[in-house]
């Protein structure tokens, strides 16, 4: 397109933006991270030493179990007993999924469509992908290389398998003669946004500017609803953890205030 220069300031603003956003992810995960882990080893020694001690003491007074004490106590028992089976079970699964969606295109195709799906984080991943698509596609577009090119080069880099393929959907309409709006308006996956930005574009014979403006909403609009997420997870996070702990608590003051009525 004769714009080489441009074209790479371009791609170094986008790299920029995209290891900015990787870092606030990164930095903003270790606070869930470290309560995701400290929750997990505090059920681990509940579970297998605190539980099975306390269950002696309910046996040797011989009052009724409510059913949540039954429950915790069940749930004890197996985690003590089957413990190794239980971590090579979630260690395997978890392997065999990661190779599954790494090298099958169905399953890599199910887990990127159930991402989509995901309250909050969904919305977020997809602006992601149509940031990627509109960064790009704009770039080509305005660069010069025709659309049907420009669209089959975005294909592999918008970083979601179903975005992908309703990219190639939008692909074989224009091939066919529609214009790219109308084919993108019948795929659920695109947004309003995107199709109304593209049918502005389109309208106007401005389509590379109409999506770089595109891609400069969602560079400004990305970053603030990760914070959002992030904001809202660890409020969430900490209620979680309440809930849980207070289960196991009720579970065991239940037996003992029985045991103190029973007296």
């Amino acid at each position: 397109g004769g714009s080489l220069a441009a074209s790479c300031d371009e791609i170094r603003t986008h790299y920029e933006s995209s290891e900015r956003m990787a870092a606030d992810v990164r930095q903003a995960l270790f606070y869930p991270s470290a309560v995701v882990l400290a929750v997990a080893v505090f059920f681990f020694v509940v579970f297998t030493f605190f539980i099975p001690r306390f269950t002696g003491v309910l046996r040797e007074l011989g009052v009724p179990l409510p059913w949540l004490t039954r429950v915790m106590i069940g749930v004890s028992e197996f985690l003590k007993e089957q413990h190794l089976a239980v971590a090579v079970i979630l260690v395997g699964a978890l392997g065999a999924a990661v190779v599954a969606a790494r090298h099958v295109p169905a399953v890599a195709t199910l887990r990127d469509g159930l991402i989509l799906r995901l309250p909050l984080f969904g919305s977020i991943v997809s602006m992601a992908c149509f940031a990627r698509l509109a960064h790009n596609l704009g770039s080509l577009y305005r660069a010069g290389v025709p659309l049907l090119d420009a669209l089959q080069l975005c294909g592999p880099i918008v970083g979601n398998r179903v975005v992908q393929a309703g990219l190639g959907q939008v692909i074989d309409g224009v091939r066919a003669g529609r214009a790219m709006h109308q084919t993108m308006r019948s795929i659920p996956v695109f947004p309003s946004m995107v199709v109304q930005t593209v049918a502005l574009g389109e309208s106007t014979g401005a389509l590379g500017e109409s999506l770089h403006n595109l891609a400069v909403y969602y560079d400004q609009t990305l970053p603030r609803s990760v914070k959002k997420l992030f904001s809202l997870l660890e409020p969430l996070m900490v209620l979680g953890l309440i809930a849980l702990v207070g289960v196991v608590a009720l579970s065991v003051v239940l037996p003992i205030t029985a045991a103190l009525e029973a007296r």
